[in-house]
């Protein structure tokens, strides 16, 4: 982002979009139906699943013995919950991401955290500024 603020020929912004933590929401389908898109072998898949639904987890290490049980504390783990979206310095391109926005929360549970998104401006003027700004509500 260095030197973005420098003013160039072309309106533009740079939102950072900060995606809510949500693993009480996430839909799980949307999760299982991502990694079938993405070519994930079914069996990854159903042993994903196992992981996500079941408390407990054994281990086996090189083909050797079952090994105890571990506690399962998914709740723990790290999401990547911040997106760097870059587009030109218009309402209509706005509209057009908050619209991208919107599906990907229908579709996957998770929404946007618009306390803790921002958007950053270069040689947009002050009056589409304020109107980005009151259509997003960052």
């Amino acid at each position: 982002m260095r030197g973005y603020h420098k003013s160039l020929s072309t309106p533009r912004c740079a939102m950072k979009v900060d995606i809510m933590k949500a693993y009480d929401h996430v839909r799980w389908e949307f999760l299982w139906d991502v990694l079938s898109a993405m070519n994930f072998h079914p069996t990854m898949i159903k042993w994903l699943q196992a992981c996500v639904s079941t408390a407990n987890y054994s281990l086996c290490i090189n083909g050797g013995e079952v090994t105890g049980y571990i506690k399962g504390r998914l709740i723990n783990l790290c999401f990547a919950d911040d997106l760097m979206i870059v587009c030109k310095g218009e309402l209509s391109s706005i509209k057009l991401i908050k619209e991208a926005l919107a599906k990907f929360e229908a579709l996957s549970g998770l929404p946007p955290s618009i306390g803790k998104s921002s958007i950053f401006f270069s040689g947009v003027n002050v009056g589409v500024k304020e109107t980005i700004l009151q259509e997003l509500g960052f």
